[in-house]
């Protein structure tokens, strides 16, 4: 894939001091919310220059760049799953930027007020780096659900760690399918990760399920329900890396196995 999908239509904003009851019954209905300057971009730049370290001292970067832009270097192109990806991973892990991000007080406060109760971040957090000319490893549509075992009462914050336009691979959401429930999951052996996914023709016939995305902006967030169809869109530069945080978070009253989600995340 070369090219962005033109049925894709403009994400719907909302704003994060909106009324709850509003920002609830807009998440029960599109499955997600879209909210502009929420991420502290502070911290979310202190990761992305973190991060970006490890993949300059990696030799993915361009050195005669500055590191902040994400030049890629033109060399080889990793992929999750793949041992230097994982081997690069396992130091991000390990940042305080990348561990601290998710425990802001914004983002356990926005999960509380949207599940109706005090809500936590999962120790499992994941942070994605999507190489530009590596469009067929884009990750392919799927429900969080399928890889989150334990209660469906589980929301996802997704921010970018720096802008991110459409052609850089933002999230599509495909707008109202979490009200189908769950659907099967097959496996895509063309995939190196993420292999297990969905296809069109399981919500054929739902003429009101469309596809969202939109221009993201450093602060900006995506939050959306487990059981939600979305997909990562390509990385359609020639030499920009994409950076971006999933953090996960659902109420204190729901249990969490943790030996099942570490099997599902492949950790």
């Amino acid at each position: 894939m070369d090219t962005i999908d033109e049925q894709i239509r403009p994400l719907c904003w909302s704003d994060v001091e909106e009324d709850t009851a509003v920002l609830r019954s807009r998440l029960g209905e599109d499955g997600y919310l879209a909210l502009g300057a929420v991420a502290p971009t502070d911290l979310a730049l202190r990761a992305r220059c973190d991060i970006l370290e490890l993949c300059l001292k990696a030799g993915w970067l361009d050195p005669n760049t500055d590191i902040m832009k994400g030049r890629w270097s033109g060399g080889d192109i990793h992929t999750e799953s793949e041992p230097a990806y994982m081997d690069l991973y396992q130091q991000v892990v390990q940042l305080s930027s990348f561990n601290a991000f998710p425990q802001q007080p914004v983002f356990i406060n926005l999960a509380s007020r949207l599940l109706g109760e005090t809500a936590f971040n999962h120790n499992l957090r994941i942070a994605r780096i999507v190489f530009p000319k590596n469009t067929a490893r884009s990750t392919a549509p799927h429900q969080d659900h399928h890889y989150i075992p334990g209660t469906a009462d589980v929301l996802t914050i997704w921010a970018p760690l720096g802008d991110c336009p459409v052609d850089h691979g933002v999230l599509a959401l495909l707008r109202g399918s979490q009200r189908l429930g769950m659907i099967a999951h097959s496996r895509d052996p063309s995939k190196k990760f993420g292999q297990e996914g969905v296809c069109a023709e399981q919500w054929a016939g739902e003429t009101d399920l469309h596809w969202v995305a939109g221009d993201m902006k450093l602060g900006d967030i995506l939050v959306f329900h487990s059981e939600i169809v979305h997909k990562a869109l390509p990385n359609l530069t020639d030499d920009r890396m994409r950076l971006s945080l999933d953090n996960r978070y659902q109420g204190v009253n729901n249990p969490l196995n943790l030996d099942n989600l570490r099997l599902h995340y492949n950790i």
